[in-house]
């Protein structure tokens, strides 16, 4: 029997694609330069590919964050706690209150 293997996510697959042509992109400028002795293009050509490369991690980043939350939630919720409670039940310990009071 063949197992199934599970197809990862398209915002994966999207940002390993991204962070490859980063680094080509980036090696190519790099090699081309040199061989080129010119070096006028490396701001905007390695900016262009860096901005991509930020817009492509932070989606990826904002999905997982929301994903987590939504996951957490769920746990909450089949825990028969609200969010609201586990953070009073959390905060009424002293120990915990002076480390808040610490950290701001």
């Amino acid at each position: 029997m063949k197992k199934k293997r599970r197809r990862k996510e398209y915002s994966k697959v999207l940002l390993n694609r991204i962070t490859a042509l980063t680094f080509i992109v980036t090696a190519f400028a790099l090699g081309a330069m040199f061989w080129l002795q010119d070096l006028s293009s490396l701001p905007t050509l390695l900016s262009l590919v860096f901005a991509e490369y930020a817009v492509g991690t932070a989606f990826y980043y904002n999905k997982a964050k929301a994903e987590n939350k939504l996951k957490i939630t769920k746990k909450y919720k089949e825990a028969g706690l609200l969010p609201e409670e586990v953070r009073e039940k959390h905060l009424s310990d002293e120990n915990d209150e002076e480390c808040y009071e610490d950290m701001s």
